[in-house]
């Protein structure tokens, strides 16, 4: 269709893709839980250090919390530890592969709780949390079972 003399034509509209900012210490591939009884299982295809290759990370933890919550960032936040592994630290742009553990798992208090995997580095005065991966079910926890999906 060809425009009439009064139309005005806008130029098509180009989108930028702003590249999300790349995290220092990152959780990478496919992360997840897997709770059986009162076991539980972390696994992360990768734990990346993306800094130069002579930055070091602090001492490392893997974490699981349940949060009251979904988690919305910040080096704050109030919750229940259900499992957690120490890693060395690391050398940047080195990374762990595969990354799997297996614990008993640390029941919240009974309700309602949003699971968050974390990791966090030890920056000599606290741990940090670096990346986070937020699992959209929630779970409930009762008072004499362990962890099931809320539904």
């Amino acid at each position: 269709m060809e425009p009439s003399p009064n139309q005005t034509i806008q130029p098509p509209t180009r989108l930028a893709l702003i590249p999300a900012p790349i995290r220092e210490i990152s959780l990478n591939g496919h992360s997840g839980y897997h709770l059986v009884n009162d076991w539980i299982s972390l696994h992360v295809d990768e734990i990346a250090n993306n800094r130069t290759p002579a930055n070091r990370s602090g001492s490392l933890s893997l974490e699981l919390w349940a949060l009251p919550t979904p988690y919305q960032g910040g080096a704050f936040f109030g919750g229940h530890l259900i499992a957690g592994c120490s890693l060395e630290p690391l050398y940047g742009e080195n990374c762990y592969r595969n990354v799997t553990h297996q614990q008993l798992a640390q029941t919240p208090p009974p309700g309602i709780w949003y699971l968050s995997l974390m990791i966090r580095e030890w920056d000599m005065a606290q741990y940090v949390t670096r990346d986070q991966m937020s699992f959209p079910q929630p779970i409930r926890a009762d008072s004499i079972t362990a962890l099931n999906l809320a539904g």
